[in-house]
């Protein structure tokens, strides 16, 4: 159950016990994010819950730059290695996001699945079956309708390094990416301000202008560290974004003296001066012979079954740390009995042969002998919040870092072979961006996606109702995903549609479905008659077929009688008289036999034609075409509800997740920041 925010209180009372918790903690703040243009900024609302509270606490604002750039395996041709590209479940599946990445208002990366849409009874084999047949007669080959589209995350894009060998962020130069950062900015600017309809002419103005502000940010910024690394534009874009959101100044970087920016490539910086901070210390538990072994088994233990490599997929005396050397790459540490060695992507360098390495002095002073002085050494990604907690408390947004309950697991783990880590606790905000959109005099122009799951149609759509419906409309889209995936087939589904249409009950199908019943019961009459003709054709084959058999029998008598009748010399006149009377009548009787099979033939055919005919009328056809027409319109719309509350469901991640920049852009009065601010919600969990 959640509190309720104070009426008359700057913060939510959580955040304000947060808060003294942290003085009592006295220990640095930490958040480090891969991008500064989605939810990290936002935390902003903690810091100045710090500066107000006087709370001496540091606030580290770090750049995640040691993690590789975005990258797309499959991308297609391009003149750039760097690429634009959207989130689907087809041709960007394989898609992996970090670095650049942002969403336009109410966007998030929410692709939807072809596995749930195939779950929710969506007959996507036969559509596009239908799509390639029309492809075929010469459709467009741009279909909207395409799986591409159908699947595609909306209000959602990423830059993308175009292949399988993307560069560590650190090494990537600002010179290199800024067209495509600026392009990704620009869109995701241009399709928020689309939605935003503002209350009157100088509102619309002043979002121009702090969508403006945001642009030059990123030029000027940009400008100024072209041939710096994606760190250094980073730290100072998180930096401006920080003050802009604290003192509602876009210029000048933040000068709260708590704050501090900083990224791993410097935090993790791993020298012989270095390697005793606290960050380092669970490096030294893999590196002492009295504790590696137990936490070794303890980390392949907790990610047994889970799809992430175990050691040994690392190779022998793997580790759990990457070692970052600038302009190198990164790759697995592995320390063996006398020797020490670093996998990179393309090969194996030693570190160091012949010597023991047993604790991270030593460690640091091989590396540095062999690579210099600016190597960053941190955990892999079930390590690597063990570090950050070790110095300071891991500041994460609701939702957010998909690893912490394996990396929770471990430390139980750990816990139970008798390894304990002083570890600070985790630090999470609850955002209510959307229900506190009730605060604005504002109206939307919703996706149609948003615009058909709450049923509003007649844009724009006043943000207090949002506010106050959202959470509603994504229980009633997912109700409607357990209703479509109980109807598998399309006769029942038209019924459905006629009362859960996009926006409820709808005229158009329950005319579909008088009109689907009729065009039935006339399939079905003339389906019967055909039923009847098939059934006595198929008697008629069955007394056919009795008649041949007769025939045959009766033609093994007559030859049997032939035979005897030529070879046997000894028959008396009499008998031969008697076999030449009995053999001439089975000859009358084969011949009455094949008269009424030809009879047989005259009637099969004249019902053959009968059902022909029916089959072929141009009423019959055009019953049953028209019948595949509406199950497949219903096939489609049931496709198109099921990807609405798909994409819906991305709302939850919205309110949870949001872009930062979205604030100062949508409302430049702040007033939206605020009451952002006045409602966060703060809580700790502990390891």
């Amino acid at each position: 159950m959640r509190d309720s925010p104070e009426k008359n209180g700057l913060f939510h009372p959580s955040v304000v016990y947060a808060v003294e918790r942290l003085k009592e903690l006295n220990t640095p703040v930490l958040t480090f994010a891969q991008t500064v243009f989605w939810d990290d900024p936002m935390k902003a609302v903690l810091l100045r819950a710090l500066r107000a509270l006087d709370a001496p606490n540091r606030f580290v604002a770090g750049i995640h730059d040691t993690d590789y750039f975005s990258k797309l395996l499959k991308a297609p041709l391009a003149d750039t290695p760097y690429l634009l590209v959207s989130r689907n479940d087809t041709t960007t599946k394989e898609l992996w996001a970090a670095t650049a990445e942002t969403a336009a208002l109410f966007g998030s990366e929410t692709p939807v699945p072809i596995s749930q849409l195939l779950e929710h009874g969506v007959a996507l084999s036969r559509l596009c079956d239908e799509r390639r047949r029309q492809q075929s007669a010469g459709a467009a080959h741009d279909d909207p309708r395409s799986l591409d589209h159908i699947t595609e995350a909306w209000g959602w894009k990423a830059v993308a390094f175009r292949g399988d060998h993307a560069p560590v962020a650190s090494d990537v130069r600002v010179a290199d990416v800024i067209e495509q950062l600026q392009s990704l900015l620009d869109w995701a600017i241009h399709e928020t301000l689309s939605i935003v309809h503002p209350a009157r002419d100088e509102f619309a103005t002043d979002a121009e202008k702090a969508a403006q502000e945001l642009r030059s940010i990123l030029s000027s910024e940009a400008e100024n560290h072209s041939m710096d690394s994606l760190t250094e534009l980073y730290r100072s874009v998180n930096a401006r974004l920080y003050r802009w959101l604290l003192d509602r100044a876009p210029s000048g970087e933040c000068s709260d003296p708590r704050f501090e920016t900083a990224a791993c490539s410097y935090f993790f910086r791993f020298r012989p001066a270095t390697c005793d901070l606290p960050r380092f210390r669970v490096l030294e538990l893999f590196l002492r012979p009295e504790t590696r072994a137990t936490v070794s088994e303890a980390y392949d233990h907790v990610l047994s079954g889970s799809g992430i490599y175990e050691l040994d997929r690392f190779g022998t005396g793997a580790l759990p740390f990457d070692l970052f050397v600038p302009k190198r790459g990164r790759g697995t540490l592995r320390v063996e009995e006398r020797q020490c060695v670093v996998h990179f992507r393309d090969e194996d360098v030693t570190v160091s042969q012949g010597e023991v390495v047993e604790d991270n002095q030593k460690l640091a002073e091989v590396i540095e002998s062999r690579f210099g002085d600016n190597c960053a050494l941190l955990g892999k990604a079930l390590v690597l919040p063990t570090m950050f907690a070790m110095e300071g408390v891991m500041l994460l947004n609701e939702g957010a870092s998909v690893y912490i309950p394996r990396t929770k697991a471990w430390v139980h783990a750990l816990h139970e072979r008798g390894i304990q880590l002083p570890l600070k606790p985790l630090l999470r905000l609850r955002y209510r961006t959307l229900d506190t959109l009730a605060s604005l005099n504002l109206e939307f122009h919703l996706p149609l996606h948003l615009q058909e799951t709450f049923c509003f149609r007649n844009n724009p759509y006043p943000a207090e109702q949002l506010a106050g419906r959202w959470r509603e409309v994504l229980q009633e889209q997912r109700k409607q995903l357990e209703l479509l995936t109980q109807i598998r087939s399309s006769r029942d589904l038209i019924p459905f549609l006629s009362i859960n249409s996009s926006c409820g009950p709808s005229e158009k199908w329950y005319a579909l479905q008088d009109e689907y019943h009729a065009l039935l019961k006339s399939v079905h009459r003339v389906g019967a008659q055909l039923t009847e003709l098939t059934s006595q054709i198929a008697l008629i084959n069955d007394r056919k077929r009795g008649a041949k058999r007769v025939i045959e029998t009766l033609e093994r008598q007559s030859g049997k009688l032939r035979r005897a009748i030529r070879e046997n010399l000894d028959l008396t006149g009499e008998q031969r008289e008697k076999c030449v009377a009995c053999r001439a009548e089975i000859l009358g009787k084969v011949v009455d036999g094949r008269a009424a099979i030809r009879e047989l033939d005259v009637q099969r055919r004249v019902w053959s034609d009968q059902a022909e005919g029916l089959r072929l009328a141009p009423a019959f056809l055009g019953d049953k075409e028209r019948l595949l027409e509406i199950e497949l319109e219903a096939e489609e719309q049931r496709l198109h509800l099921a990807r609405n509350a798909l994409l819906a469901t991305g709302l939850d991640s919205v309110n949870r997740r949001p872009c930062a920049w979205w604030f100062p852009i949508v409302d430049p009065t702040m007033g939206w920041w605020e009451e952002v601010t006045r409602t966060t919600e703060a809580y700790f969990e502990e390891w």
